[in-house]
């Protein structure tokens, strides 16, 4: 019985031994994201940053960066600057 290919996982059927990997990190583009939005919080401090979409799919980063003044937006609104940043 292969384990993989079965939806219906018994704790049996799993092998005797779990490895998690070591935490990685973010990829390159989220690493650039966040670099971008830091270096704009440093250059006018104070002033709030509307961001398209959240730049990072981890809900503690994403309110650090509210705390900080970062706006989240999912549609453009006008007399805002956007930074759209992809990842």
């Amino acid at each position: 019985m292969n384990p993989i290919g079965n939806n219906h996982l018994s704790p049996a059927a799993l092998p005797g031994r779990l490895l998690l990997a070591s935490v990685r990190g973010f990829c390159g583009g989220v690493r650039r994201a966040l670099d971008i939005v830091d270096r704009l919080l440093a250059a006018e401090p104070g002033r709030p940053l509307c961001v398209y979409h959240e730049i990072v799919h981890n809900n503690f980063v994403v309110k650090q960066l509210e705390k900080r003044g970062v706006r989240f937006v999912h549609l453009g609104f006008h007399g805002l600057e956007i930074c759209h940043l992809h990842h």
